[in-house]
């Protein structure tokens, strides 16, 4: 978030790029309080996508839960057990290409498959705090003749970097 900041900031006092930092950090908060999906916007999104990229899969269920998705590879999905032949499931935590594709085949609900850390009810538990804005009324008034304290510039030396070397001891 802070390397999205205008160039405007970017050239501000430090106290002023501060507040300005705080204000966009309140912003955002307060926009993410205001979600009222079950699944946050991200995860929602890639499940979409998903879906358009798996639509013309073959899918033919083995058991109840047990699922055999035909693309180019065959791919076993477990609803019960809430895994993939992919493995990208387990590791992500979001439904996988093929998980996608069975659940809405079979018309199943892909909020309950996808873990509760995604959900926006933990969303908003990690954003229910507040941010409270820097009070200015203590601060004391500075003419504008005083020194101003700019952020150093951030540049990288021009030329190539020198190497490391590991002496062998």
């Amino acid at each position: 978030m802070f390397e999205q900041l205008d160039n405007v900031a970017r050239h501000l006092p430090i106290t002023k790029m501060i507040d300005t930092i705080c204000t966009k950090i309140m912003i955002q908060r307060a926009a993410r309080r205001s979600l009222c999906d079950v699944l946050t916007p991200d995860i929602e999104e890639s499940l979409k996508s998903s879906f358009s990229v798996s639509r013309a899969w073959n899918v033919s269920r083995s058991s109840d839960d047990v699922f055999e998705v035909s693309s180019n590879l065959s791919i076993t999905v477990d609803l019960e057990k809430r895994t993939c032949s992919c493995h990208l499931w387990h590791i992500d935590g979001v439904l996988c290409y093929h998980a996608v594709v069975v659940t809405q085949k079979f018309s199943k609900d892909l909020n309950m498959d996808v873990d509760t850390f995604l959900h926006v009810e933990m969303y908003h538990g990690a954003y229910a705090d507040a941010t409270c804005p820097i009070p200015t009324i203590d601060k004391p008034n500075m003419p504008l003749r005083d020194v101003v304290i700019l952020p150093p510039l951030c540049r990288k030396p021009s030329g190539r970097r020198p190497k490391k070397r590991i002496l062998q001891g």
